[in-house]
């Protein structure tokens, strides 16, 4: 059973309506993959004051929320704070990527928002998602003390990863703070899109992909076009150990994605390949 709680007085939020719906219908497909006997899917919205550390992961002010709860079966409380983690899934092997709450994630982070988990065995989980609203003469946000605001930027990105979901949530991250755009899939269509484009100033590259993997692939774009700048892109942590200088890469990101890291890191990345 779906059941909507909406607010109609709420005011807008400005967004990307094809990617928070992704957003939802993720959270929708593993509240329904928690409930195999049925149950209850609820949407609610709500416009709401978040008190200076209520919620842990969020900002005190005012939000749009939403909120996607269920009746299943819970989160246990050694795997909620990895919840969105990339590549850890409750669903067991073979039933789930472990990807789609790190995407929602990303998603979410850059609206500038915040999502959280409530959950207690047996009962169900709530997702709650925190949106700034847009209110007549609203303050523009400032960056928390000791981190830079996202600089925008203008030159030719390429990210390379084959789970669609991220790859289109962190290009819409890097369009949001300015930079050109390209997608691929994998090794392939990277090198393809490379030899049809001179001016790629940097590329990031996923590590786990089919036929191709990330180590392969930036060796063939290196071979190809030295003078691109590469990130590799995991979820593993154990990869950012590696010695990058010889692998040729420049910077290790780690996912998920946060806005201000991203935008910093792509920056000193740039910087120094102008510098070299």
């Amino acid at each position: 059973e779906i059941r909507t709680q909406l607010d109609p007085n709420i005011p807008n939020i400005q967004g990307d309506d094809t990617k928070l719906f992704q957003v939802l219908i993720n959270l929708a497909m593993n509240a329904r993959d928690a409930m195999p006997d049925g149950g209850v899917l609820s949407f609610t919205t709500a416009f709401e004051e978040v008190r200076a550390g209520a919620v842990s992961t969020v900002k005190g002010g005012k939000y749009v929320r939403i909120t996607v709860s269920d009746t299943g079966v819970g989160i246990p409380d050694d795997q909620i704070y990895k919840i969105f983690d990339p590549f850890f899934t409750t669903k067991g092997v073979q039933k789930g990527t472990g990807l789609g709450l790190s995407a929602a994630y990303g998603i979410i982070k850059s609206h500038n928002g915040y999502i959280s988990v409530e959950s207690q065995l047996k009962k169900g989980a709530r997702f709650h998602i925190y949106l700034i609203p847009v209110l007549a003469g609203a303050v523009p946000e400032q960056p928390a003390p000791g981190r830079l605001a996202a600089q925008p930027g203008a030159e030719n990105i390429l990210v390379v990863d084959d789970e669609a979901m991220i790859r289109e949530s962190l290009g819409d991250l890097l369009k949001h703070l300015g930079y050109n755009v390209y997608l691929a899939e994998g090794g392939q269509q990277a090198l393809q899109i490379v030899k049809n484009t001179n001016d790629i100033h940097l590329a990031i590259v996923d590590f786990a992909m089919p036929k191709m993997n990330g180590l392969e692939t930036i060796q063939a774009l290196r071979e190809f076009a030295p003078q691109i700048k590469v990130v590799l892109s995991s979820g593993y942590t154990e990869q950012e150990n590696w010695n990058k200088a010889e692998r040729g890469i420049a910077a290790f990101l780690r996912k998920p994605y946060d806005i201000e890291d991203l935008s910093t890191m792509i920056k000193e990345v740039l910087k120094s390949k102008a510098a070299s």
